[in-house]
């Protein structure tokens, strides 16, 4: 006998083909392994939709369906099992034409399994290397009116040339004095100033894109801070605000990269343990880690923020969970850290 016979009886290798650990002994590679025991699974395996499967395997012997094409049926998958079982029985009578069968199940995935309606949206992403992408989502005529002023980088470069303004006005551009006397001295090029958005600018940018036009600098004193509100109100003010994204330019959770602008503010000491609404308690943290945040210091296993001398820390829950005072104990990181 042929040693490749086997390979013209598909369905046999299918049949027979129920135990994943003999085939893992033969020593057949993982991606065979994975074709026949789906095969098998789809094609003999006991199922609610015994009718689709006799019937599936009727035009499949019918139709002279091979290894190959046998696997794509058994593949095709969908949300609802009873649309996989339609789409499998319509490939089934098809002839073996593995090319006309993947454009069939693109045809019938769009028509039961349709995207969800885009909507009209703005998105930004930062990365690690200071590089940043935007992705615009609109209808087609505003899309390519944009498209047709805007070829290349240059092109959103010299968009800024007219009217546009490069930052709106509530972005903080944070320096330190010793970096304002350099960006003064002309050495600006040297320095990189975060800003409460998440964009990152040299001090020669600052220059020409900020202090040039309307915007806000952040000069507070080393030791006193800025104004405290206290327990006048539980919100902080507008420019307290500005003042917790001057302080992170970015969530202080570690890591984190969502800008300050699209932050909550949080209270170090939650307000109703008798926290203040001033800046020595107040932090600036992204949604989801101020919603994990150990307020209570009971060892949630996710930590919490912190103030210390250094500024604004996380406090690991290992350095805690078991701990008397987990104020004092250590295992922080310091969220201001580069």
């Amino acid at each position: 006998m042929d040693i490749f016979t086997p390979l013209t009886q598909p369905l046999a290798l299918f049949e027979a083909a129920a135990n994943k650990d003999y085939l893992k002994a033969l020593g057949l590679p993982t991606t065979w392994i994975t074709t026949l025991t789906k095969g098998h699974e789809v094609f003999f395996k006991r199922t609610r939709f015994s009718r689709y499967q006799q019937r599936c395997l009727a035009s499949a012997r019918k139709n002279g369906h091979t290894l190959a094409t046998l696997a794509i049926i058994a593949g095709a998958n969908f949300k609802k099992e009873l649309h996989a079982w339609q789409v499998r029985e319509e490939l089934c009578r098809m002839e073996p034409d593995a090319t006309k069968m993947y454009a069939h199940i693109r045809t019938r995935r769009e028509a039961l399994e349709p995207p969800p309606a885009r909507t009209p949206e703005v998105t930004t992403k930062h990365y690690s290397d200071g590089m940043a992408s935007m992705t615009i989502t609109g209808d087609n005529a505003t899309i390519h009116d944009l498209r047709a002023h805007i070829h290349d980088y240059d092109d959103v470069e010299k968009l800024f040339d007219g009217n546009l303004s490069r930052q709106p006005t509530t972005t903080t551009a944070v320096l330190t004095l010793d970096e304002l006397d350099q960006i003064i001295d002309g050495d600006g090029e040297e320095i990189t100033i975060r800003l409460t958005n998440g964009a990152t600018i040299t001090g020669a940018d600052y220059v020409n894109r900020v202090l040039a036009d309307r915007g806000y600098l952040m000069l507070a004193h080393p030791e006193q801070g800025p104004v405290n509100l206290y327990r006048l109100s539980r919100f902080a003010s507008d420019k307290q605000r500005e003042m917790a994204a001057a302080e992170n330019p970015t969530c202080a959770w570690p890591d984190c990269n969502k800008g300050a602008d699209f932050c909550q503010v949080h209270h170090i000491t939650a307000w109703k343990d008798g926290g203040d609404t001033n800046m020595k308690n107040l932090v600036k943290l992204c949604e989801y880690h101020n919603s994990i945040n150990d307020d209570a210091r009971l060892g949630n296993g996710r930590g919490y923020i912190e103030r210390t001398a250094d500024g604004t820390v996380w406090i690991s829950p290992y350095a805690y969970a078991n701990a008397g005072n987990p104020r004092t104990e250590r295992g922080s990181v310091n969220a201001n850290a580069s």
